[in-house]
């Protein structure tokens, strides 16, 4: 029997009449009625009138709320602090010491700024770099230390080795090397040079270091070398001021002497030349006369002259005109008077230029002689005719008076001033000797070579470092 096929009911679609709406029929699912909109309500609160209007309603409400805020914070709905934490209570001593410290701070403060204006202004001179790195010289991170023992000084063995007291520091210098070392050990300074014949001279401003052959020479602070020139010819003497002023005495192309004065700052303030030999200059200690030697080889015989001039003047206060003799050294005392140290002993000026004493050396032979100007002392090492091997210390005032004396079994070479006495140096042996006549001994394992001196400050140098001296005092005289 043949399968009956299935039939499906075909889906008719009714045609859309027109003029109505095709509404479809339910699926089962609820369905939301469709909504009439009217023409009217599309178009409401879209005109610019309906607009205006509602923008003024939102303007109103946002300041109503804002007088409600502000109504919120007004003043009259709190209370002040005095009202909530009572009436202040002060404690009428507290008040007076706060007062007393107030004004006490303010004092200090207006003490400050007059001590600050004062330094600038008095001593704006001494307001340096240098002098700052003075003050931190001990820092370890600006010094050096070559040094395997701390607190010993060493340095390299040279027969030339020359050393002189630069602010308590040591200077030492030959003729490949100038070094400044605290008394610590550590080296501030150290630099190369190129002398054949070193000398040093030393102020409280700079180090003049120079060569006598060549007439190199160079100014040197603790830590830096300051300036450096030549004179192109051999140098014979030169001196420095503490405030830095300083003095070269050489010659020049026309004249047999030239002498040339710096300032600090290392500016020509004056040229004195003389067709004679410059035997010694000095300045004061503030650096404003200058003192000087010269001599000449004429027909008649030696003639020496002596000028005392200031430093920026070509007028001098004192000529002098001596014959027979040869200088060796001059140096100014106090109160405007100098002396002449010459073959013939020492010669005693006033201020004037008048000799009011002399110190004959008669048949003595001189061996060393030392002027300091700050105790105005000179010394003498001496030898008789009849000794060979012993030396005679004579000791003098700016008088011309002999203060002590003191005889010796060996030769004495070497003399430094030291506060009011003086060292003597002999191979390894030092002597002090205080002008009472009192005398320590001491007795080192090395030859010393040089004693620097200067106010509290002293250093025995060997050959090779320096040494701490243990003193014992001599009964003997």
């Amino acid at each position: 029997m043949a399968e009956q096929k299935k039939t499906t009911p075909k889906k008719t679609v009714r045609k859309k009449k027109p003029g109505t709406t095709q509404t479809k029929k339910p699926t089962g699912k609820a369905e939301k009625p469709v909504r009439k909109v009217g023409i009217k309500k599309l178009f409401r609160g879209k005109t610019e009138q309906e607009k205006r209007e509602r923008k003024a309603v939102r303007d109103q409400k946002r300041i109503a709320k804002l007088e409600k805020l502000e109504e919120s914070y007004s003043v009259e709905n709190y209370v002040t602090e005095e009202e909530a934490m009572g009436p202040a209570i002060y404690n009428p001593q507290y008040l007076k010491k706060a007062a007393f410290y107030r004004t006490c701070g303010m004092g200090v403060v207006a003490l400050l700024i007059v001590f600050v204006i004062g330094m600038l202004l008095f001593f704006k001179d001494e307001i340096t770099i240098e002098n700052f790195r003075y003050l931190i010289r001990n820092v370890d991170f600006e010094l050096r230390n070559e040094l395997s023992d701390p607190g010993v000084i060493s340095y390299d063995s040279n027969p030339l080795n020359t050393f002189a007291v630069y602010k308590d520091s040591l200077v030492q210098m030959s003729d490949r090397k100038l070094a400044i070392y605290d008394a610590s050990g550590h080296s501030s300074y150290v630099g190369n040079l190129n002398y054949t014949s070193p000398a040093l001279c030393t102020s409280d401003r700079y180090v003049l270091a120079f060569d006598r052959d060549s007439g190199d020479y160079s100014l040197y602070t603790g830590f830096n070398q300051s300036w450096e020139s030549s004179t192109k010819y051999p140098i014979s003497d030169v001196d420095i001021a503490k405030n830095g002023v300083h003095v070269i005495a050489s010659r020049s192309k026309n004249y047999i002497g030239t002498i040339t004065v710096y300032s600090a700052s290392f500016k020509e303030m004056n040229v004195i030349r003389k067709n004679k030999h410059i035997a010694a200059v000095d300045l004061t200690e503030d650096g404003k006369n200058l003192l000087f030697a010269c001599y000449s080889v004429e027909e008649d015989g030696l003639f020496t002259e002596l000028m005392a001039i200031p430093v920026n003047s070509e007028t001098p206060t004192v000529r002098l005109y001596l014959s027979g003799i040869i200088p060796w050294e001059v140096r100014w005392l106090d109160d405007g008077r100098f002396l002449l140290i010459c073959d013939e002993g020492v010669k005693f000026f006033d201020e004037t230029g008048k000799i009011y004493y002399e110190y004959g050396f008669s048949d003595k032979n001189v061996i060393e002689y030392k002027v300091c100007s700050t105790t105005s002392r000179i010394a003498v090492i001496c030898r008789e005719d009849n000794d060979t091997t012993g030396s005679h210390l004579y000791l003098l005032s700016a008088d011309g008076t002999l203060i002590t004396q003191r005889k010796f079994d060996t030769t004495v070479g070497e003399i430094t001033f030291w506060h009011d006495r003086i060292i003597l140096l002999s191979d390894k042996t030092a002597w002090q000797i205080a002008e009472t006549g009192d005398t320590w001994r001491y007795d080192c394992s090395s030859v010393l070579q040089a004693a620097a001196a200067d106010s509290d400050t002293l250093y025995l140098c060997t050959h090779t470092r320096v040494v701490t001296p243990d003193w014992k005092e001599q009964s003997d005289r």
